[in-house]
């Protein structure tokens, strides 16, 4: 197959009612078989329940090519706190190097910053994913940006093994998107 081409036209959508219809659950099968297949392992397992809320909540984009999901990025809220945290971002590795990425990551944070203004938005970033992020603002955490309680269970996570034989408590880093006054 050939590598994505940045000036093909990919659709994103975040308008996903029609996802779960008559034709939807392919959708969301193909949003499952992205994350396995190209997540990296470093996505954490989701169900179809648990994304269909997420599209249903508007927490999510897909990149769609023709009727084949080729990106995915969602974000969770933590209204209790004035927080948000871009997570599952994962483009097929077909689509990947010609700005589909990019183009999502752009997306999702002007979802965020436009329907969440008062939201503080973190990043738990794992050692592949610090640079992208850094390039889109988001710098690493200091004190009293975020509350220490904030990381999630890492008890699903697939690297936890690997941080705790090395002494550490978490193998992702805490990064905070610096708005541009």
């Amino acid at each position: 197959m050939e590598k994505y081409n940045k000036n093909k036209e990919i659709e994103l959508t975040k308008n996903v009612s029609f996802v779960y219809g008559a034709n939807g659950k392919p959708f969301i099968d193909g949003v499952l078989d992205l994350l396995d297949k190209h997540g990296e392992g470093m996505v954490l397992k989701k169900t179809h329940n648990e994304i269909f809320v997420k599209m249903e909540a508007g927490e999510t984009i897909l990149a769609i090519d023709g009727m084949k999901v080729v990106g995915h990025q969602t974000f969770h809220v933590w209204p209790d706190r004035l927080c948000i945290e871009p997570r599952g971002g994962v483009v097929h590795k077909d689509y990947r190097s010609g700005g589909l990425g990019t183009k999502m990551r752009k997306e999702i944070l002007s979802i965020i910053t436009s329907n969440y203004p008062e939201h503080t938005i973190v990043a738990v970033a794992s050692i592949h994913s610090q640079d992208i992020w850094n390039k889109f603002g988001f710098t690493d955490a200091q004190e009293g940006d975020v509350l220490p309680d904030l990381l999630l269970d890492c008890s699903s996570c697939p690297l936890q093994s690997e941080a705790l034989s090395k002494g550490d408590s978490c193998c992702h880093k805490m990064l905070v998107y610096r708005k541009e006054k």
